[in-house]
């Protein structure tokens, strides 16, 4: 079966201002680093000026690395704790980002305001909240030129949304900026093997929306909890059955695996998500 070809997409954010989608082809990430599980970035220095960060890559028009809890990701948790403005300002880009994502999420407008200027809070009351089952998860922060994009995605929808702020947040009103996009992928042909090599391509090109359309939410979450491969040369899937499911592998030319398993029948005659079943990095 023959490759398919997945096109990645860029938000850029205006500092302080209104935030508008540009259109960006499948390539290098133009230098970004990732930093992942709330590690440090890097100094500023370390990425060219005028490089743009590959958290920007999102949805044209229209969908850590761990969800923020298992009991309240979604968007119509009851659980609201308002926080007093005294509460201690997270050191690292990671963490201010998931804690100013968590308080917008959970309507904690105190806490909001004191992690965001006034752009910033008013581009994150600007996101939509209703969506019935829609799931929030952390995706990964990336940096250029002393900045930092933070990127969260939704499933099943596909909707994501990028925080803005300076490298090295320390003190309060550090997010400056949030864009949104609605998750609008189209998913491929109706067959196991396709959406296979879909999740794929779409999971080493960070393309949230298209793999929010074609796994299941169990894969989702886990591969957004592995470190982005970058850009890999996937093989066509190879599948085979086995108990009632198929499941099929594709191996990269860098020395990735990925096995993904799916359901040959499922009740209702809804065309089945694929799981994942195993992932192995890229060697080089």
């Amino acid at each position: 079966m023959s490759t398919h070809t997945h096109t990645r997409r860029t938000v850029t954010i205006a500092v302080g201002a209104v935030l508008a989608a540009a259109a960006l082809g499948v390539g290098a990430a133009y230098g970004a680093t990732t930093y992942l599980h709330g590690s440090q970035p890097s100094p500023a220095g370390d990425t060219a000026a005028g490089q743009r960060p590959a958290a920007q890559q999102q949805p044209q028009a229209a969908g850590q690395n761990v969800p923020q809890s298992s009991t309240s990701d979604q968007d119509n948790s009851p659980a609201i704790h308002p926080v007093s403005a005294s509460k201690s300002i997270p050191t690292t880009p990671v963490a201010y980002a998931k804690e100013a994502f968590e308080a917008w999420r959970t309507q904690q407008t105190t806490r909001l305001h004191q992690l965001t200027d006034a752009t910033g809070y008013q581009q994150f009351e600007a996101v939509p909240r209703q969506s019935t089952g829609r799931v929030w998860y952390f995706a990964t922060c990336d940096g250029g030129a002393g900045q930092i994009y933070c990127t969260f995605a939704a499933h099943p929808t596909g909707d994501t949304v990028v925080v803005h702020m300076p490298n090295g947040p320390v003190k309060e009103h550090q997010i400056i900026g949030v864009a949104y996009q609605k998750g609008h992928a189209k998913a491929p042909a109706r067959n196991i093997p396709a959406y296979s090599q879909a999740a794929a391509t779409a999971f080493s090109n960070q393309d949230y929306d298209l793999l929010a359309h074609v796994t299941t939410a169990s894969a989702f979450k886990s591969l957004l909890a592995q470190p982005a491969p970058g850009a890999q040369s996937w093989s066509a899937p190879s599948c085979e059955g086995a108990a009632g499911s198929t499941y099929c592998t594709l191996t990269s030319k860098q020395g990735a695996k990925v096995v993904f398993r799916s359901d040959n029948g499922v009740p209702g005659g809804h065309f089945p998500l694929v799981d994942l079943q195993s992932y192995t990095k890229p060697t080089h």
